[in-house]
C-alpha cells in the first residue's frame, strides 16, 4: 500500500468511527472540510511566519481626507471569504471591531502611526498584538482537524488543535471548535469557539 493510500486510509478511520446513533459523515465531506479548515491555517501560519500578517489579512489603518483614520477590512473579508466563511460570519466579525471603528472617527492619523501599544489598546484597536485566529499572544505552526461532529444534515462540528514548534519538537498550543455550514452544495464555516 502506497503512502498516499496508507494517509487516506488513517483519515478515514479518524473520521468515520463515530459513537452509535451519530449521524454519519460522508467521507468526500469529512476530506473537503479538513483541506478547507487545514488550508485556511497553513495560509494564516504563512503570514505569521512571513511577518505578513498585518499587511496581507489583519485590518489596516487608513487616513481619511480629513486626516481621521478608518479600519480598512478588505484583506481581512477576501481572507476569510477565500476559505469560504459565511458571509454573514464576515460581519459578525468585522462588528466586533466597532469599538475600534468608533474610536479611531476622532483619532488623527498622523497620531495613530506614532501610537504605542498602551495607546492602541486604550481605544480598543489592539488587534495586531494577538493571533486572532489562533492560540491568543502565540504564534502558530498550522492546525490540524482532530474530529468531526454531525450535528445535523446542514451543520457539522469540527474540533481543531493548534500546533506550534518548540525547538525540533511539535505541541499544541491551544483548540477551537469551528461550525460549519451547508450553502447549497459547499460547506462555509459560519461559527468558532
Amino acid at each position: 500500500m502506497t503512502p498516499s493510500k496508507i494517509t487516506l486510509l488513517s483519515m478515514l478511520l479518524v473520521f468515520f468511527v463515530t459513537a452509535k446513533g451519530q449521524p454519519k459523515i460522508n467521507p468526500k465531506d469529512s476530506i473537503v472540510i479538513k483541506k478547507q479548515i487545514e488550508g485556511f491555517y497553513s495560509w494564516y501560519a504563512e503570514l505569521i511566519r512571513a511577518g505578513q500578517l498585518n499587511q496581507k489579512f489583519n485590518p489596516t489603518f487608513v487616513r481619511l481626507k480629513n486626516g481621521m483614520t478608518r479600519l480598512d477590512f478588505s484583506n481581512y473579508k477576501n481572507g476569510l471569504r477565500k476559505h469560504k466563511f459565511t458571509e454573514n460570519f464576515i460581519e459578525r466579525k468585522v462588528s466586533a471591531y466597532k469599538p475600534c471603528v468608533d474610536n479611531l472617527r476622532t483619532t488623527p492619523f498622523d497620531s495613530l502611526i506614532k501610537f504605542e501599544l498602551d495607546e492602541l489598546e486604550n481605544i480598543k484597536c489592539d488587534f495586531s498584538n494577538t493571533y486572532e485566529w489562533g492560540a491568543g499572544m502565540d504564534p502558530i505552526e498550522g492546525a490540524e482537524v482532530v474530529k468531526l461532529n454531525k450535528l445535523t444534515n446542514d451543520k457539522i462540528e469540527a474540533l481543531i488543535r493548534f500546533k506550534s514548534v518548540d525547538g525540533e519538537k511539535d505541541f499544541i498550543v491551544g483548540a477551537t471548535t469551528f461550525t460549519l455550514i451547508k450553502s447549497k452544495v459547499e460547506w462555509r464555516i459560519d461559527d468558532y469557539r
